[in-house]
């Protein structure tokens, strides 16, 4: 009995209350089960309706690019609590949420799950050159924040209308427009360096001499003692500019997201594009070539969110963004109601509040 256990599961552990759980790959897990812990958790108002499709779920299970994990109650065989870990590029994975059933929370099972998840992708042998781990965490979860820092992952940004939650079965992303109507709340944003990360990242960091970013930068050098090592050029003089970016689209959540440089009327043609959505978040990376756009983005009154350490990924090193956003449906301050933030969090979350202070 006790062979087949070990044969069936990556790891086996008791919960606080002495029940035993296995760990393991979702691959061949029902579908079904799966959906009934988001149905359990969430109802039907989760941030994407996939979840609750038993034929798209199955495509995500199967899909190479997510690997997913679940904890099977040894007892009777139930699936309790899953999580995904997806591969975004050459160096970066990133971790999504986990979640198990309510009777089940409480019990140590998701500290489990979320670290042998990331633990067995780092050691899969097609992901051996993986050198930085990103994710989110809710702002009204201190407990996740804390096992966020015990996994040595570093908080370096904080986002309202990030998440949106609602009933979303029927809508319709066919149409080009985007669910902004849902319950939207802040998420603060890490990463995590793995192996010889800060050794690829690039340590010649060029920023607009302005004093938005300058604060935010200090504040993460200040957190994170290797960015003490950085040679830091301010710049305020006239620089080109190019069009250099990826645009990525998340109608589910009302977000944008773009990545690199941009010229005025490009940015212009965007913001008339995405005047319904909920954020538009620019990542800008700190380069000589990013200069004008870190200027434009301050004069288009976008606010900065975060900065993000070696998060644009090159082919023989990585570079630091600047997270820029804007609001154009405003920003609800309802939605800070409640946050419960952990203390080492807390200077990165009061630049954001108030650099928006004002905002409708």
């Amino acid at each position: 009995m006790q062979k087949a256990i070990e044969n069936r599961f990556i790891h086996t552990f008791s919960s606080k209350d002495g029940y035993k759980f296995g760990f393991r790959y979702g691959e061949k897990t029902d579908a079904k089960d799966l959906i009934e812990i988001f149905e359990d958790v969430y109802d039907y108002d989760y941030l994407y309706p996939y979840v609750y499709d038993i034929d798209e779920f199955k495509k995500r299970i199967r899909d190479r690019s997510q690997i997913w994990f679940i904890v099977e109650h040894l007892a009777n065989g139930k699936v309790v609590a899953t999580g995904m870990v997806k591969r975004l590029n050459e160096i970066s994975i990133y971790a999504a949420k986990v979640l198990s059933k309510k009777e089940y929370q409480g019990k140590g099972i998701m500290s489990v799950l979320g670290t042998r998840s990331v633990l067995y992708t780092l050691s899969r042998p097609k992901l051996r050159n993986i050198l930085r781990l990103a994710t989110e965490v809710r702002a009204y979860s201190k407990g996740s924040q804390k096992f966020a820092d015990k996994l040595n992952c570093i908080c370096y940004g904080f986002i309202p209308n990030y998440n949106n939650y609602a009933d979303k079965r029927e809508f319709d992303i066919g149409q080009g427009e985007s669910y902004n109507k849902g319950r939207i709340e802040p998420v603060l944003m890490y990463f995590s360096p793995i192996k010889t990360f800060w050794r690829l990242r690039e340590r010649n960091i060029i920023l607009y001499d302005h004093e938005n970013i300058s604060k935010f930068y200090k504040t993460m050098r200040k957190n994170t003692r290797r960015l003490k090592h950085d040679n830091v050029n301010y710049q305020s003089g006239k620089t080109l500019s190019c069009n250099d970016f990826s645009i990525k689209e998340d109608p589910y959540k009302s977000h944008i997201l773009i990545r690199g440089c941009l010229k005025v009327k490009t940015l212009e043609h965007l913001l008339e594009k995405y005047d319904n959505w909920n954020v538009i978040e620019w990542r800008v990376p700190t380069t000589m070539k990013g200069i004008n756009s870190q200027k434009i983005a301050l004069q288009k009154e976008f606010k900065v969110m975060g900065y993000d350490p070696g998060s644009n990924y090159k082919i023989t090193h990585t570079e630091d963004a600047i997270l820029f956003c804007t609001f154009p449906n405003g920003i609800d301050v309802a939605q800070f109601q409640g946050m419960d933030i952990y203390e080492k969090n807390q200077p990165i979350v009061d630049l954001v509040l108030e650099a928006i202070s004002g905002t409708n």
